[in-house]
């Protein structure tokens, strides 16, 4: 059965023009099924960028708060061809249902601002 959530990150509207970036990420249980991983990447960033993560509860735009510690998140560094990428394991099982949504930050000391977002459509049944 599939249990994969998948979500394509996009730069918010009011970003277009100054930010461009794009990217995918998932939500599975992790091999032992009691724990939730989750991994996420990004192109067309600025080389050398580092950027800080999270899946949240809700939707774009909508935020019900980070599904499981912020620590858990590793940063994503972007490499010189504009990609990067990064992964997470939170201890608790993949959801069934419910909304999720994935944000990258423009950096660890302007993190109030989303340079990307996608939200998670649930897996096929």
């Amino acid at each position: 059965m599939n249990s994969r959530w998948r979500a394509t990150l996009v730069t918010p509207a009011a970003l277009v023009g100054a930010v461009q970036m794009n990217g995918t990420a998932t939500m599975q249980p992790s091999r032992n099924n009691a724990d939730t991983d989750f991994s996420v990447s990004i192109a067309n960033a600025t080389p050398g960028g580092l950027h800080p993560w999270q899946v949240h509860r809700g939707q774009c735009g909508a935020d019900d708060g980070v599904l499981g510690s912020a620590d858990a998140y590793r940063t994503i560094k972007v490499g010189d061809d504009g990609r990067g990428g990064a992964t997470a394991r939170v201890a608790m099982a993949t959801p069934a249902s419910g909304g999720y949504f994935v944000t990258v930050q423009a950096s660890a000391a302007n993190a109030e601002v989303v340079v990307a977002c996608g939200n998670l459509a649930p897996p096929a049944q």
